[in-house]
C-alpha cells in the first residue's frame, strides 16, 4: 500500500476534486438542502450525515435523504439547490493548508488539475 507522499512523489501529474476537497463548501450545502428540506416537510440533515451519504449520482443521494420524484422532480430540486448555491458560493473558503500544498507541488514540479462536477466556465472564472 503506497502512502500519500509515495504516491505524490512517484507521479508527475495531481488530479483535485473542488468541492469538498479543495473548497469547503460542505456546510453551506447541508444549510442549502436542510431549507429545501423544511420546504418539504423533510428531516433535517447533520455535516456528519451529508458526508456519509452524499455521492453520484445526485440523484440518488436526493432519494436517500427523503426526496420522493413523484411528488417533485429531480430537476426541480437541484435547480433549487444551485440557485441558492450559486448565491453563496463566495462565502467559502479553501480548506486550510489547500494554497500552501498546491505551491508546495508547483515547486515539486508536479502538473495539477481540477475535476469537478461544476459547470466548467464558473469553474474556471473561480480557479
Amino acid at each position: 500500500m503506497n502512502t500519500l507522499k509515495e504516491l505524490i512523489i512517484n507521479n508527475d501529474h495531481i488530479i483535485w476534486d473542488w468541492n469538498g476537497t479543495l473548497l469547503d463548501d460542505a456546510s453551506l450545502c447541508v444549510n442549502i438542502m436542510n431549507r429545501i428540506l423544511n420546504k418539504h416537510d423533510l428531516p433535517e440533515l447533520t455535516l456528519d450525515f451529508y458526508r456519509s451519504k452524499f455521492g453520484f449520482p445526485v440523484k440518488d443521494y436526493y432519494k436517500t435523504i427523503g426526496f420522493d420524484f413523484s411528488k417533485d422532480s429531480f430537476e426541480k430540486i437541484s435547480t433549487m439547490f444551485i440557485e441558492e448555491y450559486e448565491k453563496q458560493r463566495g462565502i467559502c473558503k479553501l480548506h486550510e493548508f489547500s494554497i500552501e500544498i498546491l505551491s508546495v507541488l508547483k515547486k515539486w514540479g508536479k502538473e495539477q488539475s481540477v475535476l469537478s462536477a461544476y459547470s466548467q466556465k464558473p469553474l474556471e472564472k473561480i480557479l
